[in-house]
C-alpha cells in the first residue's frame, strides 16, 4: 500500500472519521478529498505480503472498491488473507455497525477471498454498508450482485456526469464492449467522437489503476475510434511505474521493444519481476536461464518460473510441471505434482498449448497414473494443433493420414469383395475416428495390438461369409 496516502491523513480525514453529514460526496471542485483515497485501488505494496496484511488495511483498500471494477492482482493470486483478519472484520460489522467492514466483507464473500465464495452473504453485507453509509461505492455492488444491469447503467450515468471515477470507468468499460456491435455503423467522425467521449470517460475515472491501464492501451493501439499515440502510452505507464504497479513495468518494457529501444526494456522486466508480476517473472526467468543482459542464473530461472506458476502464469504453469517431472530444478523427479500443474495449466483460460498437448497424449497413451481416454485426450491434442503447437499439428496431421489410408484401405476390400462401397459416415463409424477406444483401458500395448490382429482377422471373415452367401444364392438363383 502506498504509504505516503495513508500517513498523509487523507483516509482519515476523508472518509473514515467524517460524520454522517461529511460523508457526503463533493464530486465537483476542489473538496473532493475523499477522491484521494481512490488512490489505494490497484497499487501495489504491503498487502503483497500476506502476514502482514492486517484489518485496517483491508478497509482502505477495499473502502472505495466496487465489483464493476476488477479487484487488484494480488487480491487473486497472491494473497491469502488471515483468518484473523476476516474474524476482526466480522467483528467490526457486527458489533460496531461498521459500515467499511460490511462492505470489505461483501466483497470478500463475492470473491471467495479469506471466505467460502458466497453471493447472498455478499448481498446481505453490501445492503448493511448502504443502510450506514452513503458511499455510493455499496450501492453499485448491490446492482451488480442483484445483476439489474439497467439500473447498473442508469446509476453509472447520473454518476459519471458528477465524475465519480468509479462510474466513470465502468461508463467506459461499457463503451468498450458495445463498439464491435456498433462500429460497422459508424461514420469516421462519429467513430472520431467515440473516441473522444471513450477517453474522456477513461481520464475523468481518477486514480484507478484499471482505467489508466485501458487508456494507456487504447492510445497504444489507436482502437475505439482513437488515433494511436505512443508518447501517451508511454507517459500514462511511467506515472503508474511511479506509483510501483508493476505492470506497467511489463507493458512499457513491451512498448520500448516496439519503438526499437530494447536495451531499455530489461531494468523494467526484472523491476516487474521483483515486485512478483506474473508474466514478468516468466520473461525473468528465460534471462537468467540464457544469461540474457544478466549473469546465468539457473537457481533463480528456477525460483522464477515456480513463482509465476504459482501467480497463475500459464506457460510457466507447463514449464514448472516439466521441471518437477525431469527433476531439473535440482530436487529428485515429483511425477504425481508435476501431472497437477500441468492440468492446471490446460485448464487456464489461455492455455498453454504444449500443456495441452502433453497432458493429451498422457491420456491418449495412459501414462503417470491416469487412465486412459482416448477421446479426451485427442480433443486436447487437437485444440493444441489449432493454437499454433508444432508437435499437435504434426500429430493431429498423422491421425488424418493414417484415416484416410485405413478408409482407403476398406473400400478397397469392399470393392475386391464384388460389393457396394461403403458411405464415408459409415466407415467412419467402423474406423472408430470419433474418438472412442476401441480397446479397454487396462489392456497393455501388446495386448492392444493382438486385439487389433484378431479384429482385422474377423473382419476378413465376415467377407469370406458374405461371399459364400452371395455365391451360394446365385448358384440356386435366390438373388
Amino acid at each position: 500500500m502506498n504509504k505516503s496516502i495513508v500517513s498523509s491523513g487523507v483516509v482519515k480525514s476523508g472518509i473514515s472519521q467524517s460524520s454522517g453529514r461529511e460523508k457526503r460526496l463533493r464530486f465537483n471542485g476542489s473538496g473532493m478529498a475523499a477522491w484521494i483515497a481512490l488512490a489505494l485501488l490497484g497499487i501495489c505494496g504491503d498487502l503483497r505480503a500476506a502476514e502482514n496484511v492486517n484489518a485496517k488495511q483491508v478497509l482502505d483498500e477495499l473502502d472505495w472498491q466496487t465489483l464493476a471494477v476488477p479487484l487488484p492482482t494480488r487480491w487473486n493470486t497472491n494473497l491469502t488473507l488471515p483468518q484473523s483478519v476476516v474474524k476482526e472484520l466480522h467483528e467490526l460489522a457486527e458489533n460496531q455497525q461498521d459500515a467499511r467492514a460490511c462492505n470489505a466483507l461483501g466483497i470478500l464473500y463475492a470473491n471467495g477471498e479469506g471466505v467460502a465464495q458466497d453471493q447472498q452473504k455478499a448481498l446481505g453485507y453490501f445492503r448493511r454498508a448502504s443502510t450506514l453509509s452513503e458511499n455510493p461505492a455499496y450501492d453499485f455492488n448491490i446492482l451488480v450482485l442483484e445483476g439489474d444491469r439497467l439500473a447498473l447503467l442508469d446509476r453509472a450515468a447520473r454518476l459519471a456526469t458528477e465524475k465519480y471515477p468509479p462510474a466513470c470507468y465502468l461508463q467506459a468499460r461499457m463503451g468498450m464492449r458495445e463498439w464491435s456491435a456498433i462500429s460497422g455503423k459508424l461514420s469516421t467522425s462519429q467513430q472520431a467522437t467515440f473516441g473522444e467521449r471513450l477517453t474522456g470517460l477513461l481520464e475523468q475515472s481518477g486514480d484507478l489503476v484499471p482505467a489508466k491501464l485501458e487508456l494507456a492501451e487504447v492510445y497504444r493501439t489507436g482502437a475505439f475510434g482513437v488515433v494511436s499515440d505512443l508518447q501517451k502510452t508511454e507517459t500514462i505507464l511511467r506515472a503508474l511505474i511511479d506509483r510501483q504497479i508493476p505492470v506497467a513495468e511489463l507493458r512499457l518494457a513491451k512498448l520500448l521493444v516496439t519503438t526499437g529501444r530494447s536495451e531499455e526494456c530489461y531494468p523494467l522486466i526484472l523491476s516487474a519481476a521483483e515486485k512478483g508480476e506474473p508474466e514478468a517473472l516468466f520473461c525473468a526467468a528465460k534471462m537468467y536461464m540464457q544469461g540474457d543482459h544478466v549473469e546465468v542464473d539457473k537457481p533463480r530461472s528456477f525460483r522464477c518460473i515456480r513463482q509465476a506458476a504459482e501467480a497463475g502464469q500459464p506457460q510457466a504453469m507447463f514449464l514448472h510441471s516439466t521441471n518437477l517431472y525431469a527433476g531439473l530444478d535440482g530436487n529428485p523427479p515429483d511425477r504425481s505434482t508435476a501431472l497437477i500443474w500441468l492440468k492446471k495449466a490446460a485448464a487456464h483460460p489461455k492455455p498453454a498449448p504444449a500443456a495441452l498437448y502433453h497432458l493429451g497424449m498422457t491420456y491418449i497413451q495412459g501414462d503417470d497414473g491416469l487412465n486412459r481416454d482416448l477421446t479426451k485426450g485427442q480433443q486436447l491434442v487437437r485444440r493444441a494443433a489449432s493454437l499454433g503447437d508444432v508437435e499437435a499439428q504434426k500429430r493431429v496431421g498423422e491421425w488424418a493420414r493414417e484415416e484416410l489410408e485405413e478408409r482407403q484401405m476398406m473400400k478397397q476390400i469392399f470393392k475386391d469383395a464384388g460389393y457396394e462401397v461403403p458411405s464415408d459416415a459409415l466407415l467412419d463409424s467402423a474406423l472408430n475416428t470419433s474418438g472412442s477406444d476401441p480397446y479397454p483401458a487396462q489392456l497393455s500395448p501388446e495386448q492392444a495390438r493382438r486385439a487389433g490382429e484378431r479384429a482385422e482377422q474377423d473382419f476378413h471373415r465376415m467377407i469370406d461369409r458374405e461371399r459364400a452367401r452371395s455365391e451360394y444364392q446365385a448358384e440356386r438363383g435366390l438373388e
